[in-house]
């Protein structure tokens, strides 16, 4: 199935795959969109033996998401895999980037109760989600962690276990998904929310991307795609350079001998280890002049704390 694609494209994906058993349970979330019927028959023709298809109906688009969830449901027993199904609310919050949020929580939450024995979980973003995430993150002012987040291997982490997300596709351009859906004859079910102007991210796709290749004449998505993928390992690369942070205070004259871009790095792994909240730029930039100022010696935090700066340490104590 992916014999035709480029040869690097190719290695990545099979390298990708080979660090999972073929007779391993995985999850597989399934929309019915071109995308992720290409993702399932791409897991069957590589050999995946127990294949649990998880689809989530959002009910966004009432008797078409019913349509759906039995679409999908029929192709998990053609295909000879397992299917869990489960209907929700829509999000409740009516702002665009606020229910694009809310459905994103609600759906890895649906994942990761949807077979509690399955610990990887296939999804089928590819290089173009991987480009608009970029540019999402980047006008809401996110560092690299953010400019980087959508990851062909990453952890997220439940009370219920661990859930490995894999994204094979993540090196294929829609074009190319597209292709290979048409060559191969997979059908899929066509989502009308993907041309909905009141989520942020379709603006991106179908307004702010186009004018932006019409400027530059190219290929942004490619550019923009190639950076997120840069980023990633530069990320990881600064991830190996911070200390542990797991300790209750931090040493100033310590911290004041690092880059600042580290220094910022070890102070925000510090606040989550200590469980702070809302860790934005701000609050990491308020605690680093504690470091570089006498006075104030200390600043709040969210949830009744604050960061206090005594003796040389910085510590975090309950007002």
């Amino acid at each position: 199935m992916i014999a035709a694609l480029p040869p690097i494209t190719r290695r990545r994906i099979e390298s990708l795959l080979a660090t999972v058993a073929r007779d391993e349970k995985v999850l597989a979330g399934i929309s019915g969109g071109r995308d992720s019927m290409v993702l399932l028959h791409l897991l069957k023709a590589l050999g995946f033996q127990r294949i649990v298809v998880a689809h989530l109906n959002h009910g966004l688009r009432g008797a078409a998401s019913e349509g759906d969830a039995d679409f999908v449901q029929a192709a998990a027993a053609r295909l000879g895999c397992a299917y869990v199904g489960e209907k929700c609310d829509p999000p409740g919050n009516a702002n665009g980037a606020g229910m694009e949020a809310d459905a994103r929580a609600i759906r890895f939450a649906f994942f990761r109760r949807a077979d509690p024995d399955a610990r990887v979980l296939f999804l089928g973003h590819h290089a173009d989600d991987r480009a608009e995430t970029l540019l999402h993150h980047l006008l809401r002012g996110s560092g690299m962690r953010g400019l980087s987040s959508l990851r062909a291997d990453m952890t997220m982490q439940f009370a219920a276990g661990d859930l490995r997300v894999l994204r094979p596709l993540l090196w294929l351009h829609r074009s190319q998904i597209d292709a290979l859906a048409h060559q191969l004859g997979i059908e899929n079910r066509e989502d009308a929310t993907n041309t909905d102007s009141a989520f942020t991210r379709n603006r991106l796709r179908h307004e702010v991307l186009p004018y932006l290749e019409k400027v530059y004449g190219r290929d942004v998505r490619a550019s923009l795609a190639r950076t997120a993928a840069i980023l990633e390992a530069e990320e990881d690369w600064m991830d190996s350079q911070t200390d542990s942070v797991n300790s209750n205070d931090l040493d100033v004259a310590r911290l004041l001998a690092m880059s600042l871009a580290l220094r910022r790095r070890v102070l925000r792994a510090w606040l989550a280890h200590h469980a702070v909240p809302d860790v934005s730029f701000e609050l990491v930039e308020a605690i680093d002049q504690l470091l570089l100022h006498r006075a104030p010696a200390r600043t709040n935090l969210p949830g009744g704390r604050y960061v206090r700066r005594r003796a040389g340490r910085l510590f975090i104590e309950n007002a």
